[in-house]
């Protein structure tokens, strides 16, 4: 588990389960070879936080494809899959708080 600072945090996911939360503005989340899921509680809080998909995790062709990608995930959250059997789980975010401004690729 990553508590993210009250400032600008940036946090690298690595390859099993995590779970990060969310405190402050401007923290950047960057996806590597994540194979399990990551959990990410309060993003909704972080108007300007970004989840960067890097290495062109989940296959998106445009910030706008990773950010139709979401679904709802139940209990108000959403779920961006990555690739097979990974995800990212915004809990608590549902799809329609999210905007393609939050995602980035490198």
């Amino acid at each position: 588990m990553v508590n993210t600072g009250l400032g600008a945090t940036t946090v690298y996911t690595g390859a099993r389960d995590a779970v990060v939360n969310i405190r402050g503005l401007f923290n950047n989340i960057k996806l590597q070879s994540n194979s399990q899921c990551l959990t990410i509680n309060g993003f909704a809080s972080d108007p300007l936080g970004v989840v960067d998909l890097l290495d062109g995790i989940g296959g998106y062709g445009s910030l706008g494809s990773a950010r139709g990608a979401l679904h709802g995930g139940g209990h108000g959250g959403s779920i961006q899959n990555l690739y097979a059997g990974s995800c990212a789980a915004f809990a608590n975010t549902a799809p329609g708080q999210l905007y393609p401004g939050n995602f980035a690729m490198s």
